[in-house]
């Protein structure tokens, strides 16, 4: 298969050496803010939802082709979370970096 016809989940995959069913906790994990770590992990335990969305956006991104493809789609998930939410979470950078899964798409596409 030529590399550049992998998926975003296939390449992550792939550099990573994890199983596919992995991807999303694997990539959310990479893509988190460091500084969000610890409020993520007390998060996680006491409220499963509470990075759904975060979770929901990387699922749905698994597909994309090239780090130009995901770009404009972090662009749309950023512009809907500001109209639909003006949470703690976003105000305080809580959240999957947009940034993050842009610089780990240049890393593992060619």
């Amino acid at each position: 298969m030529n590399e550049q016809a992998q998926t975003f989940r296939a390449a992550f995959c792939s550099r990573y050496r994890c199983p596919e069913a992995d991807f999303v906790r694997r990539a959310f994990w990479k893509c988190l803010r460091l500084r969000a770590w610890p409020f993520a992990l007390v998060a996680g335990w006491c409220w499963p939802k509470f990075y759904a969305v975060d979770r929901e956006f990387l699922e749905s991104r698994r597909r994309a082709r090239s780090p130009r493809e995901l770009q404009t789609e972090i662009g749309d998930f950023h512009y809907q979370l500001r109209l639909r939410n003006r949470s703690l979470k976003r105000v305080l950078r809580l959240g999957v970096s947009g940034t993050r899964v842009q610089k780990l798409a240049a890393r593992i596409f060619p």
